[in-house]
């Protein structure tokens, strides 16, 4: 049902080796940059730009998108429809990475269109109505080709077979949508977290053994933790849209501190799904740039933090901070492209510079308005 598709990012934490000081690092492809720990990367400074993703979430602004369709799609010149192609996958980027809201992309769009006098309104609406139809095309299997003829093969297409949220509401907001009526997934009022939720109360209030809870498809280890502790009070859940696809994940999260999530779930072909299951000791924070921050700890000496981009219903990793003090005492922290916890083929970084990429992600992490388990009492 859902698929948005994330391209294989590179250090988005703000770590890429193409910022080292050596001017031939500079120009080596991800492929061939050597991971040798010296020198540290001067990207690890606080606010360093990070590397371009093709999807650009919400870093490009919407006025900017329209300013470039209108110097970018010539509707009725030769190579106006590749041209429209291209700005549709740019568009398409957009409405799986933003985080407008619908009444934000209606005001973007009616305050650009209202600067437009009559004839300059006229063309644009021409060129929007060609966009639109390379956006309605590029939902349909079979578009490689014509993406590769657009210089757009490296796209990510498929995005979607079903209308993206943002782009229906642009469009509407345009007033290229006689009716604005969002598919059938986005608006049905069928709960498909609500078995799930029901079967973490009653395991939690029912003591189900590891069989039971494995067949109901829940976390037992999760559940076998939390059993001493009231959990039904001191877990709760909610629903947030992570990646900005228009689908609800389900998190649950501890009632205390409403950032800590042990079980995230999302949603496929109808049916909940498992993305993360965490316990006491390696627990999930979701960040307001639709990241995923997994934090684990080995012991005293080890603890790590691992991104990720939720990507359909995987979690795709882009990077790691890891404090390895057993290995290696006297310079334990290190950075990490690959997610995985060995640091043979990791960058070494000072506790500053480590911190500093922790701190970052710290300050995205959102606080949920939980209900508590408890709450399923009855149902």
């Amino acid at each position: 049902m859902k698929k948005a598709i994330l391209p294989v990012l590179v250090l988005v934490l703000a770590l890429s080796l193409c910022a080292c000081a050596s001017s031939v690092q500079d120009n080596l492809p991800d492929n061939q940059i050597s991971a040798s720990p010296t020198p540290v990367p001067t990207v690890f400074v606080e606010n360093a730009p990070m590397p371009t993703p093709a999807l650009p979430l919400d870093e490009v602004p919407l006025e900017t998108l329209m300013a470039d369709f209108a110097t970018k799609i010539q509707a009725g010149s030769a190579g106006s429809s590749l041209k429209a192609v291209g700005q549709a996958v740019r568009f398409m980027d957009w409405a799986i990475g933003t985080y407008m809201s619908e009444e934000e992309i209606f005001a973007a769009v009616d305050f650009y269109l209202s600067q437009l006098d009559e004839a300059a309104y006229a063309e644009y609406m021409m060129q929007l109505e060609l966009l639109d139809y390379s956006y309605q095309l590029l939902l349909t299997p079979g578009q490689e080709e014509l993406l590769a003829t657009a210089g757009c093969a490296e796209s990510n297409y498929p995005w979607s077979d079903k209308p993206l949220r943002a782009a229906e509401c642009f469009m509407n907001a345009a007033g290229l949508r006689a009716t604005y009526q969002l598919p059938l997934e986005y608006t049905e009022s069928v709960d498909v977290y609500a078995d799930l939720l029901r079967n973490y109360y009653l395991a939690f209030n029912e003591g189900w053994d590891e069989k039971f809870c494995t067949e109901k498809g829940l976390n037992y280890m999760f559940i076998m933790e939390f059993l001493p502790y009231e959990p039904l009070n001191n877990l709760g859940y909610a629903k947030h849209d992570i990646n900005g696809d228009g689908l609800e994940e389900l998190i649950i999260a501890d009632m205390n501190t409403p950032i800590t999530a042990y079980q995230i779930y999302t949603q496929q072909g109808g049916q909940p799904v498992n993305v993360f299951e965490g316990w006491a000791r390696n627990v999930a924070y979701v960040c307001s740039d639709g990241s995923i921050v997994s934090r684990g700890s080995g012991g005293a000496a080890i603890t790590y933090y691992s991104y990720y981009k939720l990507d359909s219903a995987t979690l795709v990793p882009f990077g790691s901070v890891i404090h390895e003090g057993n290995a290696s005492p006297n310079a334990p922290w290190f950075v990490s492209q690959d997610g995985d916890m060995d640091i043979t083929n990791d960058i070494p970084a000072s506790q500053e510079q480590a911190q500093g990429i922790i701190a970052q992600y710290e300050a995205m992490y959102i606080p949920f308005a939980l209900t508590p388990l408890s709450a399923l009492a009855g149902q």
